[in-house]
Order: structure tokens, then C-alpha cells, then sequence
């Protein structure tokens, strides 16, 4: 992921939900829970300008074109995220960009459970990116 250096981290919203990857199928959705204690779920490394999980060794990417409501899926091969400073120490936007776009990560307006993450045209709260080493 553009803007991160290479260390595991975990990746928050407010409420202490985290970014996790609960299994290791393909195209499978991306959630927030929280903290579930299975090493690995729930910890990314920026890779290639991706964020692949560390449990699965997938990536968190979009599977065709990434537009608005995109579901964010585990995909196979680094899908090109950047991460934006916003207020505050460890505090991001993350976005991919299409036809000059910026598509934000961020929670899925559905209201199922568990969360999933989609992407949307505004971002709403950053996200968190505590370092793990």
C-alpha cells in the first residue's frame, strides 16, 4: 500500500472493530469484528502496494472494476491501495483510484453481520494503523 512502509499492522475503525479476512477462499468479503484473538486474521502487511492478510497470504482487493458499492474481497494478486494522513498520528484514508476517482475504503452501509467493507465515493472515519512489531 502506497504511503506505509512494510510491517505488519492492524487496521481499525472507531469502536474498535478491525479489518479481518476470516478465511482463505477467494473472493470471499472482507469484515470488521472485533478483536477475535486468531493470529493472523486480522493483521496486514502493506506488499506491493496491496495489504495482504498475514493468516492467508490473500490480498484485500476488488474483484473487476472497482467502482462505488464494490464489495472489498479477498483476492489472489496486490490490488493498488494508498494510504492518506489525515488528523492525527497513525490515522488514514485509504483509497484506490479509477478514471482518476478516489474510491475510499469503508464500511458497508448494509446492515448485516459481520460488517463488510465496501467502496465508496467520500470517506467517513479514518482508519487506524497500529504497528505490530
Amino acid at each position: 500500500m502506497a504511503g506505509l512502509p512494510p510491517i505488519p499492522v492492524q487496521i481499525s475503525q472507531p469502536g474498535e472493530q478491525l479489518l479481518t479476512m476470516q478465511t482463505n477462499l477467494v473472493d470471499e468479503p472482507i469484515t470488521l469484528i472485533n478483536a477475535a484473538g486468531k493470529p493472523g486474521e486480522q493483521e496486514w502487511v502493506p506488499e506491493n502496494g496491496g495489504l495482504k492478510n498475514l493468516q492467508f497470504g490473500l490480498f484485500a482487493g476488488v474483484q473487476g472494476r472497482p467502482e462505488v458499492g464494490s464489495r472489498v474481497v479477498a483476492v489472489r494478486v496486490p490490488f493498488p491501495w494508498v494510504a492518506e494522513p489525515v488528523d492525527g498520528p497513525n490515522r488514514y484514508y485509504i483509497f484506490t483510484e479509477c478514471d482518476g476517482q478516489k474510491l475510499y475504503l469503508e464500511p458497508s452501509p448494509l446492515k448485516i453481520w459481520p460488517p463488510m467493507v465496501t467502496l465508496a465515493d467520500r470517506p467517513q472515519a479514518p482508519w487506524e494503523l497500529r504497528g505490530l512489531e
